[in-house]
């Protein structure tokens, strides 16, 4: 059967391929939402969500290198991953993370620090000028 000029099977595989790079887009939202709001558990959450998504935790365990029954650990709200475990299951589920400035910040350390302990950092807008 002819649709256009591809056939079924080949538009089949580009409708799937959209929705998978649609639910890559939507994972990757997620956890820098979670990042940006310093919510770990919410991060290993929508971490968990793009392991199930990207076909569970046994494919993914077997993608990243990883022992399926430590990646449950790893991925728990109560985890803290180093670095070393996180970068290899992101690269598996076709994720990274990403190092940019905090805002629109003057650049004094008080200004990130605020940032690190969650709090807004200093702004113009957001300077009393009294």
């Amino acid at each position: 059967m002819i649709h256009g000029n591809l056939r079924y099977a080949e538009k089949k595989d580009l409708d799937a391929n959209k929705i998978k790079d649609q639910s890559l887009l939507s994972s990757a939202a997620r956890l820098d939402e979670a990042l940006e709001l310093r919510d770990m558990s919410r991060f290993m959450a929508g971490l968990s969500q793009a392991i199930h998504q990207a076909g569970g935790y046994a494919v993914a365990a077997k993608g990243a290198g990883l022992n399926r029954t430590a990646l449950y650990k790893i991925v728990s709200t109560n985890s803290n991953p180093s670095l070393h475990t996180l970068l290899p299951l992101l690269t598996y589920l076709g994720l990274r993370l990403s190092v940019r400035p905090i805002g629109n910040t003057p650049g004094g350390s008080e200004s990130r620090s605020n940032a690190y302990r969650g709090e807004p950092a200093l702004s113009q807008e957001n300077i009393d000028p009294a």
